[in-house]
Order: structure tokens, then sequence, then C-alpha cells
């Protein structure tokens, strides 16, 4: 408990302090007039002293608010000035608050009697003085500039590449040359800079380029096309325009005219904003060719404009990096304003994050706080836009509209109300979250969106995400080609466009990433995605009675499980509960949905599907996807959904063992006898552990056509699986693991492919692009790959007696494949590992034209195959004579995290440092990886605990989620920095932890001092000389770890900033990255750190020795739990103590 006497000192001491800053700026001021008056023409302050000027201003405001709310406060609660105590956390909290301000005045006073020592000049000149220092070719006005005086940041690369397509010869570039490239599309989201890229190109043409070429036009296409508006801008440049008599004209005479002019001359044509096909040759513009070497330059959002423009070279205009869009968006603001206060720069590198690399936003937003220069409003700013927002209010509110409406265009340019339907339905998902081709068609398909002609939907989905991919409203993920994402300002644009439209119908729409959901706004809406703090505040059953669509991914609320949540929704058509891990039962109460047509329980931990499934008559999709826990599927369940379009049983219900009343029971051969009463199924992942019921569902037809993914795990005794190729067309992902007799996978592919071409085949496996095969020790060779012409992804391990992958025996029964097909010409990713024989790939050398990563090891008979060399290729057996030698196995068999439920994480060590995807804080050394997603995990975010406590708060319980709860922006109580991602989180207290924080020992031990946690201290930080950290701007203070003597003080915080400030140094850049390392190199690592040690020890000799040693051992050990390899902490302090 805190004391209120004890506060009214603190207030006394800071009121004290103000006046002794306010004493210093008059000293500031006198001297200021004395040195004017010795001048003998105009003086005035240096910007140094202004500065210094109004910053004092702002704090003597602030603390004398502060002071006189306390005080009224006081008297209010307390009259007569008892003695009384208050709540630990509003005695720190104010503490806190008076705690700051007597920091800022104490550094004033510190810089004031800098400025008033004999040697620093206060005033200059009216004529001289001129602003900060700031490079002028970084600073950028912030108003009035055109686009083509912006700088191309980021977009050098592309700039280039242009240029050298429209430059003949060029020296050192000559050999990239194409005369032939004539039509040159530039194409990528709104906002993401073509038009300024076009007007850089149209620039140095002016400046550099003027005798290469006759003329140089330059063309805007409106949305609404216009044949004789573009003949008109053409005119104008070429001189026709100033006939009079032209002017008069009708529209094929001017195109005459024109191609009369233009045939003769060498011209470039720059066309900036098509949205559709523009036949240029009606408007009279002669083509680019060889012999008149003219060139055409376009720029649009859709690539498939560009392939109806027939461009020969396109290029892709992308977000920019995070460096890049910070100096862009630090050269609009100017340095000026950055460090106009120290509170300031950490606030706009948050807002220039909120921009996640859009230039459009980059600009807007830079422009507008270039005159912004309080923490306030830069605070004010990034909640804006932060906040999903469904009206605009303010300039702030006005700024995020104006690129919403930029945006806004390319939705309002999609085909129909159907493709719009579809977009705006994916801002559903969460922010930031991968989206599954899959999941979002089985949502379209429930929502009515797509055609009901059996088999028909899964065409159409497809075809409806790439027109959304072509017009970069959606995001190909390039690791994955099976998943789509939204850029963070479409996802924004989407929900608003969303939110307004339904309005309109008197409806809404609500998602996780806008407002506090109030209970009678459940009536109204629509659509919601919902978080689960919001559904912990509901006390009674929603009332929703036009809900159609609610998405509860990774909810971590009971209330769900509760019998009466799905009681008031007779019109939900979509109900997505995916990733609830702690979802172990459904509620019998879902049986009220009568309406519904798409479950996902996918990742969920329920353990059984109650029988009151049955009642869901309408249902199309159900998604049982990696539900691990699922013990029993009722009898006569699945069979009873004679609707069902789309079932999902990948990785269900094998983990354990299933009870007696399970179709899973008696070797699952009762749920395929189920699944062939489905009538209208034509979607089908499956996992199966049982010889018998494979058989039964290889012999279906009907079944197999609904195939798309296949895993079979743990097989005991087939030592051959006959494969008919001709119904497998669909088959998408096919995995055989521990299938340790399986020798031979029969697949009869001669008689088809001496039919056809493979690769025109309707009968090969067209559609596979995934294949693992792992443990099937008994498997000599897989030559049906070959009929696998779009493969991407190939994972073979653990198979001892394979030799080839591609047998010349085998594929030689069929000569018309040797000739026709060059197999694995689209694949991406290729893992061998642990292949004892293997002897070769393929009978000849392979291009691998598309591969972008490969994992060979512990394959000591391969050759190294030439195309392996030249990529990124991580090889961790050493080369000699091109042969793989064996090396000790240096990791574990992965596992899979729920946060990374798609492959496997497997421990590793490397020298370089990385970025944990998990909870988003910087690591060295071991940690959990995925080398195809390049997915790292700390040790402590890998191995969670679903519910844990943490002796700095007793009696309090944490529960790991995935991601920080509610809407507001959530600090760490920890270190003070900002939550990103996985969080231990007391709902009670609202406390967050980082998962390295919750690591953390309450005590520690170093030598003979003993170290405690403490979130209130007296002293200031050894790293940063201050008692709260420099540059934590979250509010929270955080821990500090003191010792019980006093002497020793050291903020969480600054543990972390030392160590991003030691990736800095050499140790790291000059070595291999991916060099596995021990404990004793990551603790010289450590040490060359170097740590910046402000001693305020006074001793010598070996009490001063000792002083260091004591501060040095502790930095090491704490960075090493911090870093998330905790392993490494013993040798550190072992090491230091040696010396």
């Amino acid at each position: 408990m805190g004391n209120w006497n004890s506060y009214r000192d603190d207030l006394y001491v800071l009121k004290t302090e103000l006046d002794n800053l306010i004493q210093t700026r008059n000293d500031v001021m006198k001297k200021i007039a004395e040195e004017g008056e010795e001048e003998q023409q105009p003086m005035k302050p240096t910007n140094e002293v202004q500065l210094w000027l109004s910053r004092v201003q702002a704090v003597e405001t602030e603390v004398d608010e502060l002071i006189r709310g306390a005080s009224e406060e006081l008297e209010k609660l307390h009259p007569g000035g008892m003695n009384i105590s208050m709540s630990s956390s509003s005695y720190y909290e104010l503490e806190d608050m008076v705690a700051d301000k007597l920091e800022a005045v104490t550094n004033l006073i510190k810089e004031g009697a800098f400025l008033v020592a004999d040697e620093v000049p206060v005033v200059t000149t009216l004529i001289d003085e001129g602003a900060p220092e700031v490079a002028v070719a970084e600073t950028i006005p912030a108003e009035d500039v055109a686009d083509d005086q912006l700088p191309i940041v980021g977009m050098e690369s592309i700039f280039q590449k242009v240029w050298r397509c429209l430059k003949k010869g060029g020296g050192e570039d000559e050999d990239d040359y194409d005369d032939g490239v004539g039509i040159i599309g530039v194409y990528g989201m709104g906002g993401v800079g073509k038009t300024t890229l076009l007007k850089q190109i149209n620039k140095k043409l002016d400046l550099e380029m003027k005798n290469d070429f006759d003329v140089v036009i330059w063309v805007v296409v409106s949305r609404d096309l216009q044949l004789d508006k573009i003949q008109q801008q053409i005119g104008e440049k070429i001189g026709l325009f100033d006939n009079k008599v032209w002017k008069h004209k009708n529209f094929a005479e001017k195109a005459s005219d024109i191609f009369k002019i233009l045939e003769e001359k060498k011209f470039v044509l720059l066309m900036d904003d098509l949205w559709e096909r523009v036949d240029l040759t009606k408007a009279g513009v002669p083509l680019p060719s060889l012999e008149n070497s003219s060139k055409i330059v376009f720029t649009t959002r859709s690539l498939q404009i560009c392939s109806l423009m027939e461009a020969d070279k396109l290029f892709k205009v992308t977000c920019l990096s995070d460096n890049d869009a910070w100096k862009l968006f630090k050269a609009l603001v100017g340095d000026e304003t950055l460090q106009s206060h120290p509170e300031v720069l950490p606030y706009a590198r948050g807002v220039y994050g909120e921009c996640c690399g859009l230039p459009l936003a980059l600009v807007s937003i830079g422009r507008a706080m270039a005159s912004k220069k309080t923490p306030q409003e830069w605070s004010d700013v990034r909640e804006v836009l932060r906040r999903s927002m469904t009206s605009y209010s303010g300039s702030e509110g006005q700024l995020k509209k104006d690129i919403h409406n930029n945006l806004k265009l390319s939705y309002d340019n999609l085909q129909n109300d159907m493709f719009k339907s579809c977009f705006l339905y994916c801002c559903l998902f969460p922010r930031y979250q991968l989206i599954k081709k899959w999941d979002l068609i089985d949502c379209w398909i429930g929502e009515g969106f797509l055609d009901d002609r059996l088999g028909a939907q899964l065409s159409q989905g497809h075809y409806i995400i790439d027109v959304l991919l072509s017009v970069c409203l959606l995001e190909q993920f390039e690791e994955d080609d099976s998943y789509v994402k939204m850029h963070y300002w479409i996802h924004d644009m989407s929900l608003w466009i969303a939110s307004k439209i339904e309005m309109e119908k008197g409806n809404f729409v609500f998602s996780r990433d806008t407002y506090n959901l109030l209970t009678e706004d459940l009536v109204k809406a629509t659509r919601m995605s919902l978080r689960n703090d919001v559904i912990e505040n509901l006390s009674d059953a929603p009332k929703s009675p036009h809900l159609q669509t609610l998405f509860l991914i990774c909810n971590h609320s009971e209330v769900i499980s509760n019998d009466f949540f799905f009681q008031f929704m007779p019109s939900l058509k979509v109900l997505n509960l995916s990733y609830n891990y702690f979802l172990t039962k459904l509620p019998s109460g879902i049986s009220n949905l009568i309406s519904l047509q798409h479950l996902d329980l996918s990742y969920a931990d329920i353990q059984e599907l109650p029988k009151e499934l049955r009642d869901l008559k309408k249902l199309k999709c159900l998604n049982l996807e990696n539900t691990r826990s699922l013990r029993t599927i009722p009898r006569q369940l699945i069979s009873k959904f004679s609707v069902l379009h789309v079932l999902r049983l990948w990785d269900c219900c094998f983990m354990l063992q299933s009870t007696s009343d399970s179709v899973v029971c008696n070797d699952a051969q009762l749920l395929i006898e189920e699944l062939l009463c489905l009538k209208n199924l034509s979607m089908l992942s499956i996992t199966l552990n049982n010889s018998h019921a494979l058989q039964r569902l290889l012999s279906s037809n009907s079944l197999q056509s609904c195939i798309q993914s296949l895993c079979l795990r743990d097989l005991s005794h087939p030592k051959s699986i006959k494969v008919p190729l001709t119904d497998l067309k669909h088959l998408n992902t096919l995995e055989i693991s521990n299938c340790k007799y399986l020798g031979e996978l029969e697949v009869d592919f001669v008689g088809e492919a001496q039919a056809q071409d493979v690769r025109e085949s309707p009968c090969s496996f067209y559609f596979l692009h995934e294949v693992i095969i792992i443990g099937c020790r008994k498997l000599r060779e897989l030559t049906w790959l070959i009929l696998a012409p779009n493969l991407k992804y190939l994972e073979i391990s653990y198979c001892d007696e394979i030799e080839e992958i591609i047998n010349v025996g085998k594929l030689s029964e069929c000569p018309e494949l040797m000739g026709n097909v060059i197999p694995f010409s689209k694949l991406k990713f290729l893992s061998l590992e642990y292949l004892p024989k293997l002897r070769s790939i393929y009978w000849t050398d392979l291009p691998f034209p598309d591969l972008k990563e490969s994992n060979i090891r512990q394959c000591p008979m391969l050759p190294v195959p030439p195309r392996l060399l030249k990529i990124s290729v991580r090889l961790e057996s050493s080369v000699s004579s091109g042969i793989f030698t064996n090396l000790p196995r240096a990791d574990t068999m992965g596992e899979i995290h729920a946060g990374h439920p798609h492959h496997e994480v497997v421990l590793k060590s490397y020298k370089k440092p990385y970025t944990c995807d998990g909870c988003k804080e910087p690591g060295i050394g071991s940690r959990h990886r995925c080398e195809y997603c390049d997915y790292d995990l700390h040790k402590h975010c890998m191995f969670y605990k679903s519910t844990t406590c943490h002796d700095f708060f007793p009696n309090s319980t944490f529960k790991f989620l995935l991601w920080p709860p509610g809407h507001r922006e959530r600090c760490c109580n920890g270190c003070g920095k900002l939550v990103r991602g996985f969080v231990y989180h007391c709902k009670e207290k609202g406390w967050d932890l980082h998962p390295c924080c919750m690591n953390l020992p309450n005590k520690l031990k170093v030598d003979d001092v003993n170290f405690k946690l403490r979130d209130k201290v007296l002293k200031k930080c050894f790293w940063c000389n201050r008692r709260r950290p420099e540059g934590n701007v979250s509010g929270i203070r955080g821990w500090s770890y003191v010792s019980n003597c006093e002497k020793y003080h050291f903020h969480v915080y600054c543990a972390s900033e030392m160590m991003l400030e030691g990736w800095k140094n050499e140790c790291y850049s000059n070595k291999n990255d991916n060099d596995q390392t021990a404990p004793d190199s990551l603790a010289l690592a450590l040490e060359a750190l170097g740590l910046p040690i402000r001693s305020r020890g006074k001793g010598s000799g070996s009490s001063g020795d000792k002083f260091i040693r004591i501060v040095k051992m502790f930095f090491k050990g704490f960075v090493g739990i911090l870093l998330g390899d905790p392993t490494i902490t013993l040798t550190c302090l072992v090491a230091e103590l040696i010396r």
C-alpha cells in the first residue's frame, strides 16, 4: 500500500526542482540579453536555445497542471491531510508520473547549466541562422512536392531495369539489353509508387536522352477510358492540337494524322494508370518494333492488363522494406521535427511502422506530420492509424480516408458484385494472418457466393483468387503459394468498405480490429470476427437474428462452450472456431444453428463431436483438420450430412485411441463406408493409418475423384500400394510416413502416358504440388513423380533403401516420357535427408529453373547436382570431390507448434542473430526453426505452458496467447516493450509478459551478490544512467534487477537494447551466418558485444575489478536468458569467474 503523505513529499520535491529550472531559464535569458547588447547587428537565440526554451515552457505547464490537479484530488479525497493509505497500483502510477516529470526537469536544468557556461554561444545573427543540421538532399518540403521530385527510395532496382529497356547499349549493361523489348508494363497495388516511378523516368528522359528519342509523350489514362482524350494528349505533344482544322476532324482522321507523324519518329509513350486494354493502333499509335525502336511504358494495378497489352517485359512494384520505408518517412518529416522532443522519435517509428511500407501512406502521413512537434500529437496519430475505422473525424481521420479512397479504386473496378463480396469477406480474417486458399473457398461456398453445381466451386474459387491476386488486392505468400495475404492498408480499406455497405443496409460488420462491441450492436450485425476479450464480456446469450458469419479464431474463452451461446443465431451460415486450443467440447446448443453451412473446427482441442450436429441438415463444409485430440465421431453422423460438399479430415483423430462408439474404430472402415453415402462430396482431405481402409477408399472412383490431400501413416503390412492414376486427378498433397514395410508405390502410368503428352493429360497428377515421404525404409524409387509436372515441394527422408528418385530402367518402359518431360521443372523446395543409398535424382542433370531452396543432408552417395551449387542451398554435410560425406546428426526430430501448424520446427544452432517469429523479440544461437518457411522460435516460445505464474506476481495466473488480447496496444509488464506476438496474459489484472520475460527469475545470484526484481527503484541504471529506461514510451516502468547492496541496478529493457546494439558488431558480419556453433562460441560472441558500462565505483584495484566483473557477469548471463538460449548463461558466468 502507498501513502498519501509520501506522495505529497514527492510533489514538494518536484515543485522545488521546477523553481530551480525557472531560475536557470532566467539565467539563460539574461545571457541572451547581454550577448545581444554586445553585437552591432540584430541577433536572436540559436536554434538549440530556442528548442530548450520551448521544452522548458512545455514542462512548466505540465508540472503545474500535475501539481494543481493532484493537490485538488488529495484535498477532495483526504480533507485535513489525513494519512490514509492507497492501493499499490494507484500509488505507483502517480509516483511514476511524478518521477517522469522530475527526471525531465532535472535534465533540463543540466542542459540549461551548459548553456549558461561562458564558452557556449546562445545568440546568432538573423542572417546566418539556419535550420538545424539537416542534409538538404534528405529533407523534402512538407507541401507541394510533385511526384517527379520525390526520391524513388526502394525502387532504384526497378528504375534501372526499366531504364535499360529504354536505353540502347549502356556500357556494362549492354549485354542485358534486349532490343526486342518494345512494350514495358509496370504493375502493383494502389499507392505503391508506380506513378512516381514513371514520372522519374519521364524526367530522366527529358534530361539525358533528348537526342535518343524524337519525342516523349506523357498520357494519363482515366478509369472511364476515352480514346479521343488520349488522341488529344498525343496531338498536343506532337503539335497537331495547334492546328484548328485538326480539332474538327473525326476520330479516324485524327488517328491517321497521328500515325503518319509517329511512324516517322522514334518515340517513347508513357501511359499512367491503365484500367483496361487500350487499343493504341485504333488511336493511331504505331506499335514498337525493331525497325522504329520506339518504346511504350505503362502502369497499371492489374497483371491481367499487362497481358492484354501484350507487354514484352513486366516489372512488379512492391511495398518498401523497413529500412527504405524509414528512409523515405524520415526525409519527409525532417530531422528538425524528429529532434524537437526526445519522445517524438520513438513515436515516429511507431507511426511509420503502421504504414507497412506503402509509399502512399508514408508520403501522405509524413507530409502531414512534418509540423507536429509534440509527443501527444504523434501519439494521437499512431492510435488513429492502429484503429480500424468505419467513420472518420479530425485531420488524422481525413488523412486515412484519402488513402482508403485511393485504394478503393481497385475494388470499384472488380468485375461484378460476386467478386466484390468474395474480396470483402477476406477482411474477417485476422490482420496479418495468412489465409489458406482452401479455407477461403470453403467460406465462400458456405456463404453461397459460388456456383452450387457439384465440383464447380473449387475451380471457380481459384479463378476468383487469381483475379484478386492479379489486381493486387491479395498478395501471394512467396514461401507457399497455397496461402494468400492482405496488405495492412488493403485489409483496413476492405473493412471500411464492408462496414459502410452493411451500415447503408442498416446492418453492421465487426472485426477483431475494429472497436468494442456493444450488446445492442449484436442485433444488427451480419458478419463478425471477434477477439477473446469481447466474448468474455458477454454475460447473456448473444441475440443476433441477422448474423450470417461468425469468426472466433483463436479465442481462448470458455464462454463458447456454454450451451446458451449459439441459442439466438438462426441465420448463421459460417462458423469458424479454428485454433481454439482450449476448446475441448462443442456445446449441445450448436444444434440451434439450423442454417449453418460451414463449420471450421481445425486445430481445436475438441475430444468428441456431439450427436446434436446431426441437426445441421444444410451443412456443406466441415473442417476437422489437425483435431488431434478428437477421439469420437459418433456413428451415422457424417453420413447424415447429405448435402456436404467439403470434408477435411487431415491429421484428424489418429493421435489418440478412438472409443468404441466412434466411426474410426474397426480400422476406420466404418468411416469410409459413411463417406460413400455422401453423394454431393466434391473435396476430401484425409489421414489414414490402416491398409484395409485405404483399399476401400481407393476402390471407390467417386471418393478418389474428391481427394485433395491424402496422408498415409504407420501402415503396418502392405509391401505395395497400387495407386489408380485415372481417378486421383485432383490430388494436391500426398504424405506417406512411417510405412516401414512399403517397398513400392505402383502407379499404372504407361498406358496413359502413351496416349498423350503427360503435361496435358487429364489423368496425370497435374494438380499435385506437395509430396512428403518420411520413414519408408523399404522404398526404392519414386519414378511416378514424373507424372507430377507442377510439383513444388518435395521432401524425402529416412528412406534407407531408396537409390534413385526417378529410375531410368522403369522410365524406359515408357520412352515417350523420356523425351517429352523434364521432371521437377516447377519445384521450389527440395529436401533430401538421411538417404544413405541415394545415388541420383535423375539419370541426367536437371536445370531446376524455379528452385529457391534446397536442403540436402546425410546423402553420402549423392553427387552434388550442379544446379544446387548455384542457388542458396543448405548443405549440412561437407563436400569433397563432389561427394557428400557424413557428419554427426545435428538436430532432433521436429515438432508441430500451435503458432506454425503447417510444418515441423526443428532445434538448430546458428551464429546469426534472429527475430523470433512467435514473440517478435530478438534471439541468438539455438532456436527452433522451420527452414521451409524461414520461421524461428525461442525455446521459451516453442515449449510454452498453457497456464503458468511468476513469483513477481504472486497469486496471479497467466495464460499463453498467440497474440495480444483486446484492441489497444499492449506492453510487457516485465521489460516495458511492446507486445507484438506470443504473450502470457493475466486476465484478472490485465498484466502481460513476453515469454522470455516470464522466464526471468525473481531472484538471481552472481558471485556473492544477490539480485532481485523490482518495479520501483531509487537509483539509476548502469546502462542508460536513468531511473526510467531511455526510449521506453510505453508508460510502463518495467522490471529492474537491483542488488541487495544497492550498488547494482539494471533495467530489463536496457539489457535487451544492449544486445541489439551488440548485433552491429563485426563479429557477426564476418562469419558464416549458418554455421552451427557450440555454447562456448556463443559465449565468445557475447564477449565481443562490448559492454558500455557507466561505472559509479570510485575504487581501484581488486574492489574496482570486482565491480566490473560483477556487472559483466550479470549482463552476459542475463542476456543469455533474453536471447532465448538460457543454456549459454552458465557458460558465460563460469567463463567470467575463471578469468
